[in-house]
């Protein structure tokens, strides 16, 4: 049976600098997109978040949030709920917010992280042009509906979009030539329209989405450098791994892997050479 995208049952996920309790009901929003419950936190099967062998954590460090069911967060033991969403914070105002604690500025920095934003940010706006030497982005577990307005980042090699509530990969074609890794976990994409355009990316995790046909996922073979892809938790792998084919008919399909949801891909060739 295909995991639940309902979150609930106490799933404790990594929220970094809450402080208050502005904004939870839109931030339990953005935490329905954390990953299924009763999972462990060290899987390194890739099924446990945005990023295999347990690279989430070092991603998300900060506070552990307890989300119930209903949307109620947990903090410490106390439950936070029933208060009115806050205005969605912008890229403007969490990028204020990171220079303020890092003693960074932006516009020089070559990794910035954005993530989790109490409330979270909704837009990918014309702010993030000023980050022109920024080669590592993270922007998870925000509400964010569209990749937008990354055109001024020249250098960006790594994106991270985990959790979010993004729907297809329109605007990606602004980085399609330097971006190296996307890690876009637990979003609702269905197809795969447009990923051509990442001419050297190496690297995808995009676990839990919602992908279901063949004829979406052989696109991956379009990606000249890619040599590994996490796919566990999209219908079309959970419906092949219950039949016992899944690694086989995606390395069919996509031949230059070289790791698949976390286990390297053996060729024939080479078990024949063993």
């Amino acid at each position: 049976m295909p995991r639940s995208r309902h979150r609930g049952g106490g799933e404790k996920v990594p929220l970094p600098g809450l402080g208050s309790a502005e904004g939870s009901e839109k931030c339990a929003r953005a935490l329905t997109s954390a990953g299924p419950s009763n999972q462990s936190s060290d899987s390194s099967n890739g099924r446990n978040g945005e990023y295999p062998l347990g690279l989430v954590a070092k991603e998300e460090k900060g506070l552990e949030v307890e989300k119930g069911d209903c949307g109620v967060l947990r903090v410490g033991g106390s439950s936070i709920s029933g208060r009115k969403p806050a205005k969605a914070t912008t890229i403007k105002e969490a990028l204020a917010r990171w220079e303020e604690k890092t003693s960074q500025k932006p516009s020089e920095a070559k990794e910035i992280k954005l993530y989790a934003q109490i409330p979270p940010i909704e837009k990918m706006d014309a702010s993030l042009s000023t980050l022109a030497n920024c080669e590592k982005l993270s922007l998870s577990t925000n509400c964010i509906e569209k990749i937008a307005n990354l055109n001024g980042l020249k250098n960006l090699r790594i994106l991270s979009l985990g959790r979010n509530n993004i729907k297809n990969l329109n605007g990606l074609e602004a980085v399609g030539d330097t971006l190296e890794e996307l890690w876009i976990s637990y979003n609702f994409i269905e197809k795969l329209k447009g990923i051509h355009v990442m001419k050297k990316l190496k690297i995808l995790y995009m676990s839990n989405n919602l992908v279901k046909d063949w004829a979406e996922f052989v696109k991956l073979a379009e990606l000249p450098c890619l040599e590994d892809l996490v796919f566990v938790g999209n219908p079309l792998e959970e419906k092949h791994s219950a039949e016992g084919n899944w690694i086989e008919e995606a390395t069919k399909r996509v031949p230059k892997l070289k790791k698949l949801d976390g286990t390297p891909v053996i060729k024939e060739d080479e078990e024949e050479d063993n």
